[in-house]
């Protein structure tokens, strides 16, 4: 029994990447990546818009909330997205290096073959330099630079999946911290059981990071301690060298509210939130509260650390799609405010 397949996720030269995987009926189905359970169907027939009423019997995952699915749809879902997010980055890469080669093609034209040598040899030794010069500068950093805590003792209550996306996030931010400008001083808090054993299996042992043992209040004392918390009610306006700045590590998809702020305000540390309300206001307006990836959050402040604008920090680490989003919910405020008030109806 065939499934159809939808152009929704497909590589950069248009391959069509279907995962197939077993409904709980056992029966083999193709589920499509992007428009969830309402957008495929296991029997070969084009069901899109139809439902009970056009008289057509809709296979099992047609008929189930997102929440009844079976684990295999949301873990194939996750595989196939990064399949097509890795070809699509491979692709970008490949135009990039072919105009880099261009370019290189274009300087070195003329030039003897010992003149080109010479060339690359500087290249390649000027490289070397700013590695190590790089490197050195997070190795000092991690000794005597602004702190920078993440606390992973929220992990206790979650499932694998969710255990394999945070390792994942400290990952990025270690990369995040290890190229900046100005590196900061990443420590993993509450680093034993799941989340230590997974990381490790990612290469987490050679991270460029310090790894606590204690949790972080344990750690290091509360006078010192900045939670920094979706929910809180002051805005992060300026980094103190004597405080200790700390992000939760949840992974949370149903971005349950005031978990940091409640942890928080049971450790008697202040919460305190990133300046989106203030600094983005088509992000963080209408009083809405931003959730953000654990790396989102260490970008900003790393990029903050190393300007001090937060309006550019912000820029650079939210994503995209939140940027978008927000700026498509904004217009259709906007929108609505000017329709009502032609109508004679003050919003």
């Amino acid at each position: 029994m065939a499934g159809r397949t939808v152009k929704d996720e497909a590589t950069a030269d248009g391959t069509e990447l279907p995962i197939v995987f077993e409904d709980a009926q056992g029966e083999a189905a193709q589920a499509c990546a992007v428009r969830g359970p309402s957008s495929f169907s296991g029997n070969g027939s084009d069901l899109e818009g139809k439902s009970d009423k056009d008289g057509l019997e809709l296979p099992f995952w047609r008929k189930t909330k997102n929440a009844a699915l079976p684990d295999d749809f949301w873990d194939h879902r996750r595989m196939l997205r990064n399949k097509n997010r890795s070809a699509r980055n491979k692709a970008n890469r490949r135009s990039r290096n072919e105009a880099l080669k261009q370019q290189q093609e274009e300087e070195t034209q003329g030039l003897t073959p010992e003149e080109l040598a010479e060339r690359k040899e500087a290249a390649y030794q000027q490289r070397i330099a700013a590695h190590l010069a790089q490197k050195e500068k997070v190795e000092e950093a991690l000794r005597s630079g602004l702190k920078l805590a993440v606390e992973c003792s929220f992990i206790q209550q979650y499932s694998n999946r969710e255990v394999r996306s945070m390792a994942k996030q400290l990952e990025y931010s270690v990369v995040a911290n290890k190229r900046a400008v100005k590196p900061m001083a990443l420590t993993f808090c509450s680093w034993q059981g799941d989340i230590s054993e997974f990381a490790g299996v990612m290469g987490g042992d050679r991270w460029p990071v310090n790894r606590e043992l204690r949790a972080v209040h344990e750690a290091y004392p509360a006078e010192q301690l900045v939670v920094l918390s979706p929910d809180g009610e002051e805005p992060l306006m300026e980094l103190d060298p004597s405080k200790i700045y700390c992000i939760g590590g949840i992974v949370d998809r149903t971005t349950k509210k005031n978990v940091t702020k409640s942890w928080a305000e049971e450790k008697r540390v202040p919460a305190m939130r990133l300046p989106i309300q203030e600094f983005m206001p088509i992000v963080g307006g209408h009083g809405k509260r931003q959730v953000l990836n654990i790396n989102d959050v260490v970008v900003a402040l790393l990029e903050f650390h190393a300007c001090g604008d937060w309006t550019q920090a912000l820029n650079a680490a939210l994503p995209e799609r939140k940027k978008r989003a927000n700026a498509n919910a904004a217009s259709k405020h906007s929108r609505r405010k000017k329709v009502t008030c032609k109508a004679g109806i003050h919003a």
